[in-house]
């Protein structure tokens, strides 16, 4: 088996029951934490612009763009709300990847969750692993010579 092999068998061997208390816990402030990005950085030009692109799609869905409570697809919603969520910069950081995973992966776990009517077990799980996912690749990846060649690494 490969490393990504590997990898991937236990992100979805991984059930809601395996984790940890006090990861739970700590997720469950990491969402709210990422609300609070998405709410502020919301009166910003740049977030305003790309809200009015994701209304401008037209698109149907269930997927909710938190602060202004229309409903579109969920990969217009995750646009818009991870855009925002990282928008100002005062989302979480994880030193070891230098990059932002909640504005990336709790949008993204949002949007298919509410596409998918998902409970909160199902959400937590999703937002876990991804953060699980992106932690380990940021690491794998080298973070610091990523940026040093010019990417963004929240981007990649």
């Amino acid at each position: 088996m490969s490393v990504t092999s590997d990898f991937t068998e236990f992100v979805f061997r991984t059930n809601y029951g395996d984790l940890p208390q006090d990861v739970i816990k700590m997720t469950k402030k990491l969402i709210l934490d990422i609300f609070g990005s998405i709410i502020y950085s919301s009166k910003m030009d740049w977030s305003k612009k790309v809200v009015a692109f994701v209304q401008r799609l037209e698109s149907r869905g269930k997927s909710t763009v938190i602060p202004f409570g229309f409903k579109t697809a969920a990969p217009s919603a995750a646009l818009a709300n991870g855009t925002m969520g990282h928008g100002f910069e005062i989302d979480d950081v994880h030193d070891g990847g230098m990059h932002h995973p909640g504005a990336v992966v709790i949008p993204a776990a949002l949007a298919v969750g509410e596409q998918e009517s998902v409970d909160g077990r199902q959400f937590l799980l999703a937002v876990i692993m991804g953060y699980e996912m992106m932690c380990r690749i940021g690491m794998a990846v080298g973070a610091k010579y990523h940026n040093m060649r010019g990417f963004h690494a929240t981007g990649t």
